[in-house]
């Protein structure tokens, strides 16, 4: 994946965050949103990633959890709750995902980024305060998180 396609997958998967959670909205019409923005993120990594990458099967569900990270720091209450669940699925999706990609081509885990993840899970009780500072911060994180792990070595 070239650092252009990276940097813009890094951007679309920010841009619906604040947007996920506002207003009063029926359970039906939040999934169907949840669904389409998993949608969008499909038709991107199709257009703009070619299928032969290694990690092309799990990259829209990786933007989706690095979408819901983002979002929580839009939340006004269990921000930090909701941070660490998130990221609890990031991790998810790399461990298993990269674990299932590891029988069919080889690929092995990335340990920077699960580490990484890991060191998120265990400050956002402390970065998600209602500070705007330290929410800009936990953001920072988590797209360096999204840069660090898809930048070839």
């Amino acid at each position: 994946m070239s650092p252009l396609i990276n940097m813009l997958a890094c951007l679309l998967a920010m841009l619906p965050a604040p947007f996920l959670w506002q207003g009063a909205m029926p359970l039906r019409l939040r999934g169907a949103f949840l669904g389409i923005v998993l949608l969008c993120f499909e038709c991107f990594i199709f257009f703009a990633v070619s299928p032969t990458y290694s990690l092309y099967e799990i990259l829209p569900l990786e933007m989706l959890a690095m979408c819901l990270c983002v979002s929580t720091l839009f939340l006004k209450e269990h921000t930090a709750f909701f941070a660490i669940l998130s990221q609890c699925f990031w991790l998810w999706i790399i461990f298993f995902g990269t674990f299932s990609l590891s029988y069919r081509v080889g690929v092995s885990p990335d340990y920077i980024q699960i580490a990484m993840l890991v060191v998120g899970i265990i400050l956002s009780p402390i970065l998600s305060s209602k500070k705007q500072e330290l929410r800009f911060c936990m953001a920072t994180y988590w797209a360096g998180i999204w840069v660090l792990a898809f930048t070839p070595v």
